[in-house]
């Protein structure tokens, strides 16, 4: 559940060391017995790891008015496993027009027991590097000294940033538990904020009030205790919130981002109040912010700079006696095959029509913005629809703000009726979005923008056949198997994959084969028809005395729930329905029979459809099984029903059949 409180802040703490009794130090570089000596949290006695104190402060510098951030964390290693958290990295951001963010004055140490006395180590500066991840973001990368269980490390650094839209956002919330956390913003009077304060009723500790520090803003002259210089003077407004004991987030799987769950709190510019005088609404309403994309060079002025590219690329084509749908489906399969995704999720255009056309090469908004152009030349009604994708998180739609959205896709319509197009990816149907658009609700951008529903509850289907003949000489299975997909599990197939036969054997040979040979797929390509994969493999067969054990489906359906908690407070995300069939054909071995078969099952309600059915037919064994989650989303109030489900779908899918050898009949004289 998201929890939002909103403040204007024109009104402050004193700093993070609220006065409570805690064991712990939270002074960075001061570290004693307490911390060293913790061998458990008693809290949570299964953490690998565990954040003694995170502690952050944003504040605006002198005349530049830049954000100056510091953070300060300390973490013990209470598990082997723990040491994983000795890798830091401090993500920052390039805007490609000159500003970018500065990460500086970073401090690491290592702090060990040995002999009973606390030894020391810095991090050295030469070990810190710097990783580009993409064209707007880089990462300062380090890795802790001599870390194992029992350390504890610690770190501080500072970032500026030129960007005043956000402010310097603070999670108290950590894959592992935190002791405390706690996050310092001290404003100034022309910048005023909003907040938004996700899965948190109250804070532990917050506070605000008026700096005790008076600070000048351009020339300050005084006369007779009045200013005459062209300046004012001002106080900050600090604002603190803290946060004791927080439980690690249990990230089980069937989540849209860690990010959209987590307990935080997000900053977002509301109003800019000049020096000068006068303010500027920063936050607008839904029409405006449309309106405003329209105006945008790199959104709606590139869609009307592509028309004579477009146009240009439309007379060498044949489009002539198509429908609309026809003519989308066309237009959309033509872009996707003809131009190369960069992997730049953006909903802009930086590069112009030409560039793109001349190159081939863009980003998923100069692909889909292109696309949109195409299709208006081409007479169809079409519009761009701004979203967030999977990974960059929900889109909070009471806070029009142009930076929840990272992705544009296109609405079309023809004959009579409407879809959504993406033209980035070639793995799924034209009238289908990729996997990681599938995430809440989208922007449609009309004269009045409207939400629509990006959710496909749709099923998409798997099939696995295996027809098995059993090798009792060389105590082996061999298989001919075919793997049948349509829509999104063709999509994960493709994707992950890439119909390259190494990458395809190696998946398999991790479904329980031994060797897979003889690959063969078809219409990869032809998005319209199921992608299938066909091979023959070999597995080992188990032996007890004299009974020979075999797992009909191997390892294909799901070996281990994933689903572990009792009870959980946020939705469980599937991405899509799913219809999954698993077929297995057994020759039964000459001189062997079939043991007592597992039982079968069936159930089928609003939520899941699940059937398990085994036939001895004497020479052959035939086992049919199938499961389908409905929906692709289900409410925190279904989890025990879902969890459940699935864990009659881990045994039931994967329970074994014996074939025992028969005694021989001897003839009496």
């Amino acid at each position: 559940m998201r929890i939002l409180f909103v403040i204007f802040l024109t009104a402050l703490l004193p700093a993070c060391l609220w006065a409570q009794e805690h064991t712990f130090s939270r002074e960075f570089t001061e570290v004693g017995d307490p911390e060293m000596d913790m061998s458990i949290y008693d809290k949570d006695p299964n953490a690998e790891a565990v954040i003694l104190f995170d502690i952050g402060v944003s504040e605006f510098l002198d005349e530049t008015y830049n954000i100056k951030f510091v953070r300060s964390k300390r973490i013990k290693v209470l598990k082997s496993s723990g040491v994983d958290y000795a890798t830091v990295r401090i993500p920052f951001y390039k805007d490609g027009y000159g500003k970018t963010e500065i990460v500086r004055n970073i401090e690491a140490y290592t702090y060990n027991k040995e002999n009973g006395e606390i030894v020391k180590k810095s991090l050295n500066p030469k070990s810190i590097y710097e990783e580009k991840i993409n064209e707007r973001w880089n990462v300062k990368k380090f890795a802790f000294p001599d870390v194992k269980v029992g350390t504890v490390i610690e770190y501080q650094y500072e970032l500026e940033t030129p960007f005043h839209f956000n402010l310097p956002d603070w999670q108290f919330q950590d894959v592992i538990p935190t002791v405390y956390s706690c996050y310092t913003a001290k404003m100034v009077p022309f910048y005023e904020y909003i907040y938004i304060a996700q899965g948190i009723r109250n804070f532990d500790y917050h506070h605000s009030e008026v700096s005790k520090i008076k600070r000048k803003y351009g020339s300050v002259s005084k006369s007779y205790g009045q200013n005459i210089g062209s300046g004012f003077e001002f106080f900050d407004y600090v604002h603190t919130y803290a946060m004791e004991d927080v439980p690690a987030f249990k990230n089980e799987g069937f989540i849209t981002s860690m990010d959209d769950y987590i307990m935080k709190i997000d900053f977002q510019l509301a109003k800019f109040h000049s020096p000068q005088g006068g303010e500027r609404e920063i936050m607008t309403t839904w029409p405006e912010l449309s309106e405003g994309l329209y105006k945008n060079e790199h959104f709606g002025k590139y869609i009307k700079s592509s028309q004579k590219q477009a146009k240009k690329l439309l007379e060498e084509m044949s489009l002539g006696g198509l429908g609309e749908t026809a003519k989308a489906a066309t237009l959309i399969e033509f872009v996707r095959n003809q131009f190369t995704f960069n992997k730049i999720f953006t909903k802009y255009a930086h590069q112009s029509a030409k560039d793109l056309v001349d190159k081939r090469l863009g980003s998923s908004g100069e692909i889909n913005l292109f696309l949109l152009s195409l299709l208006e030349e081409a007479g169809l009604e079409a519009y761009p629809v701004i979203l967030s994708t999977r990974s960059h998180g929900k889109i909070s739609a009471d806070y029009p703000f142009d930076h929840f959205f990272n992705y544009v896709v296109v609405m079309v319509y023809a004959d009579g009726k409407s879809f959504l197009a993406d033209a980035v990816q070639n793995f799924v149907p034209f009238h289908r979005l990729p996997i990681w658009c599938i995430n809440g609700r989208g922007l449609v951008l009309k004269e009045m923008p409207a939400w629509v529903n990006l959710e496909n509850d749709m099923p998409s289907y798997l099939t696995v056949r295996l027809n098995t003949d059993l090798n009792l000489n060389e105590l082996e299975a061999n298989y001919f198997v075919t793997v049948q997909t349509t829509d999104y599990e063709a999509f994960e197939y493709k994707y992950n994959y890439e119909d390259n036969e190494e990458k395809l054997t190696n998946a398999f040979l991790k479904d329980g084969f031994k060797s897979v040979k003889s690959m063969a797929s078809f219409n990869y390509g032809k998005n319209d028809k199921p992608y299938g994969i066909s091979f023959n493999a070999t597995s080992e067969l188990g032996a007890i005395n004299a009974k020979i054990i075999l797992s009909p489906f191997l390892k294909f359906p799901i070996q281990e729930n994933q689903l572990h908690q009792k009870n959980r407070t946020y939705p469980i995300d599937m991405v899509y329905a799913s219809l999954r069939k698993y077929e297995a054909l057994i020759g039964v071995p000459e001189g062997y029979a079939v043991m007592a078969l597992p039982e079968n099952y069936k159930l089928n309600n609003e939520l899941v459809y699940i059937d398990v059915n085994y036939v001895n037919e004497g020479e052959v064994v035939k086992v049919n099984a199938s499961y389908m989650f409905k929906k692709s989303i289900y409410q925190p109030e279904e989890y025990p029903k879902v969890k459940e489900y699935y864990d009659e779908i881990v045994k039931r899918f994967n329970q074994q059949i014996a074939f025992e050898k028969q005694a021989q009949l001897v003839g009496v004289k």
